[in-house]
């Protein structure tokens, strides 16, 4: 039928009948859901039930409300074999439609399953496909799985971190810049929960990773820079690792003065300035990388975290370089009833730390 309405309907009353009533809660559109076998869900699959929402999906992307309740009932058909064994290679919408599915937390939550899903198992063998799009989409789902602490702890557990490594180092040279940046996203979320940033460094997350230091494509190195700085974040091995390694402080100054790409430069100094904050090796950092220069410029930007970032890190390393010019900066911040009272703070901090010097 080409009638929205109708399909609209038709759509609810296929996820009412796939509806899982001791699944995830308040996934009906109506107030009442109807229990019903798998048999009948398998029944509405041999019918081609989901072709046929896709095809719908394709037809009516902009009618929001038929593409919620299409995604609805794919969503409950998930763990159908027909469903997962489609070769998603050949069915390029199917995978934008699964990737949409996990957008949201509860049907994320029911692929997922405690990292048992068959759907996620899937997707993580697409990590593994020679076809760049199902490697892109296998990665951007895995970020989208990893967005609360316990599905991430679970992943880095049964090894995701180590499929992922493997992917990008099939995209090292003249790799698939998508994909490199999908595969840094999930390896960012996962890298959020304390207990993974230590099992990640003991995985040897650090030294694989340098592979992507020469790429020359601003999108990964700006996701690349923000992985490391999570990596570091509340971290002292991993900080002492990272800021001990000349060639790696060497490019994070290249990149702190990149002109090309504002949104490098910005994550370049925000990981030169977290590695001054969780690492006992400052000095170090100060020589080879020039970072005095690159945080007081840092601290002159519009953005109040990387304000607050600089001026903390530059009250740390206060002993080992000269002002170089930011005193008058300071003066200013203290003096503008517009800048926010948490930078006064810190700018008092650092104010304080260089007195105290000298």
């Amino acid at each position: 039928s080409s009638d929205q309405e109708l399909l609209l309907h038709a759509g609810r009353a296929i996820g009412r009948i796939c509806f899982d009533n001791n699944g995830f809660g308040g996934w009906a559109y109506t107030p009442f859901t109807l229990s019903v076998p798998d048999v009948q869900q398998e029944a509405l699959v041999s019918r081609g039930v989901i072709p046929r929402l896709m095809g719908i999906l394709q037809q009516y992307p902009e009618n929001d409300p038929l593409v919620n309740v299409c995604l609805l009932a794919l969503c409950n058909l998930a763990d159908l074999g027909e469903f997962l064994h489609t070769d998603f290679g050949n069915v390029p919408h199917l995978r934008l439609i699964v990737t949409s599915i996990l957008f949201a937390d509860e049907p994320m939550q029911k692929c997922f399953r405690d990292g048992t899903g068959q759907l996620y198992e899937a997707i993580l063998s697409w990590l593994q496909e020679d076809n760049t799009d199902l490697q892109r989409s296998g990665a951007l789902a895995i970020a989208n799985f990893a967005r609360n602490d316990n599905n991430c702890t679970r992943m880095v557990a049964q090894g995701a971190v180590f499929q992922i490594l493997a992917l990008l180092e099939r995209h090292v040279k003249d790799g698939d810049v998508a994909v490199q940046h999908a595969a840094l996203s999930a390896l960012r979320n996962l890298a959020i929960p304390a207990a993974n940033k230590v099992q990640m460094l003991e995985d040897g997350l650090l030294e694989r990773i340098r592979m992507l230091l020469c790429s020359e494509m601003p999108p990964v190195q700006f996701k690349l820079l923000g992985m490391l700085r999570m990596m570091v974040d509340g971290q002292e091995e991993a900080a002492a690792v990272l800021g001990t390694d000349q060639a790696l402080l060497s490019k994070i100054t290249e990149w702190c003065g990149s002109q090309e790409h504002a949104g490098v430069r910005g994550e370049a100094n925000r990981l030169l300035a977290a590695l001054i904050r969780h690492s006992r090796c400052w000095n170090f950092i100060l020589w080879i990388a020039n970072g005095g220069k690159h945080l007081i410029s840092m601290a002159r930007s519009e953005h109040v975290i990387m304000q607050n970032e600089a001026l903390i890190a530059l009250a740390i390393a206060s002993g080992s370089f000269k002002d170089g010019g930011i005193v008058p900066t300071l003066q200013q911040m203290l003096d503008d009833p517009m800048v926010a009272s948490e930078v006064k703070f810190s700018a008092l901090g650092l104010v304080c730390s260089l007195a105290n010097s000298g």
